[in-house]
């Protein structure tokens, strides 16, 4: 009998086992794991090292595989999450670990599919350890098609993305993708020795890690080790190239004793700097967002304005978004229109069309998206306006397609007239889950950005909202049959599992998506705010995009 404490604390549950620990042997070396707290019949190793240890001389470096190497690792525990500000866990530069969740009753050495997860957090934030994917491994099983999920650390912030000539000079652009595709290769060497199949994986992220999983899918690595893509809630910011959000970056360097080094990369793996050197200099960023993908030319993982690129990984791919996606990302307290022009001009500036260009788009897209209410977000709910400005539903219309919806739906065109990838685009439109944002005004979120989060890791299986009602678990159920479905067959309807809709694939001929939405779910065509959503595609290279 496997003697096992358990705790839980905010975001992360840890468990330390203490005999009749799940083992798999990889080489020469024995992982030992443990056992799922939420769901029984699952096994769990975590924490392991994917990498090197991106510190000291390999700091600012491109992660190199790790090769699994000793006699024995202790898989029990989750890894430390890579450096960020406002941590709720364990941080620390040595970072780069990745989780393995599987079945204890399937046969390991059947090679199954794999799932991969990449968390969101605007590349400033996350970790591995928030995601429990013990649930939908669980239900896998459940439905006799049973899969193994990874879950990743990649690095974030000025240390996954820093900036500037020097940066660019080292090759050290992009890092926290470079990261990414270094554990997909520890996927593809290693994972067949937990019954995975490396020629069976489904890269999946939502919000920044969707955003990363949409730029793998315009290089020509992905193709070498993933055969299908999932991508939750990716957005458009303006990408730039290495020259911009400077002054962010000489605020950080600066504060680590690099700042008037001629080598400033070559200066801070040099230097003995703590982790509360690092978490102050990111600090003193007048903007602690600066630190995003950057365009890194040719040979490069982003080498153009996405709006300029084409798919070279051809594959199976999902793509859909929630109905409110700009909610969470709008202030409350909004009562006139220049602060939305200001954000609009400001959030592309400099645009490659000149200044008196976006002025003018601007003063379009605010015709486009009038102050009226029952016009705004969260959309379908009327005159409401849950005793705020009206403004505020405006703000959040506007800004959910401009930095969202745009190019989710301009990506689901341009794959589906490829002709040669098959794609499934959903909506979703639940309103069940209600987060626990501390302030924000009761209802005004509505169905919000990550809200089907809970929905596809299953009830509780992440602190972003639960399920409450019977109809949201059954659209719970529904949406990991869907997504288990597309890991294991690439194609969302397999029969199996619960009863639900048919999603028919989106095509260039039929445009339609699935509007998933507590028992009603249903086919819907691609169009709602057409003209204003196709608007902010027409520019998108005015908007740097």
């Amino acid at each position: 009998m496997t003697m096992r404490a358990c705790a839980w604390l905010p975001f992360l549950f840890y468990c330390v086992v203490a005999s009749g620990a799940p083992q798999v042997v990889v080489d020469q070396t024995i992982v030992s794991g443990t056992s799922s707290p939420s769901v029984d019949g699952l096994e769990l190793f975590l924490g392991l090292p994917y990498a090197s240890p991106p510190i000291g001389a390999l700091r600012y470096r491109p992660a190199s595989l790790l090769d699994v190497s000793g006699a024995t690792f202790n898989a029990s525990q989750f890894g430390a999450a890579c450096l960020q500000l406002n941590a709720v866990t364990a941080i620390s530069e040595d970072c780069l670990t990745l989780n393995v969740y599987r079945a204890a009753s399937s046969d390991h050495g059947r090679k199954l599919p794999v799932l991969v997860w990449i968390y969101g957090g605007d590349f400033v934030s996350g970790s591995s350890s928030v995601y429990d994917g013990s649930h939908i491994v669980g239900r896998a099983s459940k439905r006799g098609t049973p899969i193994i999920l990874v879950s990743i650390n990649y690095r974030l912030g000025p240390l996954g993305f820093p900036i500037g000539a020097d940066a660019a000079k080292h090759n050290v652009l992009n890092l926290g993708l470079k990261d990414q595709l270094v554990a997909l290769e520890w996927v593809n060497k290693y994972i067949a020795y937990f019954g995975g199949d490396p020629a069976k994986v489904t890269l999946w992220g939502e919000s920044a890690g969707a955003h990363s999983v949409d730029i793998h899918l315009y290089g020509t690595t992905l193709k070498k080790y993933a055969r299908a893509e999932i991508i939750q809630s990716t957005y458009w910011d303006p990408q730039y190239g290495p020259e911009h959000n400077l002054a962010d970056w000489t605020s950080f360097i600066s504060t680590t004793g690099c700042g008037n080094a001629a080598n400033e990369i070559s200066c801070i793996r040099g230097q003995n700097v703590t982790t509360d050197v690092l978490l102050a200099g990111w600090a003193a960023a007048a903007n602690d967002l600066a630190f995003n993908p950057v365009i890194d030319g040719l040979g490069g993982l982003l080498p153009d304005l996405p709006s300029r690129l084409v798919p070279q990984s051809r594959i199976p791919v999902i793509v859909g978004s929630c109905r409110d996606e700009g909610t969470l990302f709008t202030p409350q307290n909004v009562n006139s229109t220049e602060p939305i022009r200001e954000r609009v001009i400001s959030h592309s500036t400099p645009s490659p069309s000149g200044p008196e260009a976006l002025a003018n788009a601007a003063d379009r897209l605010l015709e486009l998206y009038p102050d009226i209410a029952a016009l705004g977000a969260p959309f379908g709910t009327g005159n409401e306006t849950f005793g705020l400005d009206p403004q505020y539903k405006r703000w959040a219309a506007l800004w959910g397609d401009f930095s969202l919806e745009a190019h989710t739906r301009e990506l689901r065109h341009l794959v589906s007239s490829l002709g040669d990838m098959p794609l499934y685009g959903y909506q979703f439109a639940d309103a069940d889950v209600q987060f626990p944002f501390i302030g924000q005004a009761p209802g005004s979120l509505g169905v919000n950005h990550a809200t089907d989060l809970p929905y596809v890791f299953g009830s509780g299986a992440t602190q972003v909202g639960d399920l409450s009602t019977p109809s949201a678990e059954t659209l719970s159920t529904q949406m990991m049959d869907y997504w288990i479905s597309f890991v294991v067959t690439t194609n969302p309807n397999d029969g199996k599992g619960i009863k639900r809709p048919h999603w028919v694939g989106y095509t260039a001929a039929n445009r339609v998506v699935m509007q998933l939405n507590g028992t009603t779910s249903k086919i819907i065509p691609d169009t709602w705010r057409e003209e204003r959503i196709g608007f902010i595609s027409k520019h998108a290279v005015l908007w740097h995009r």
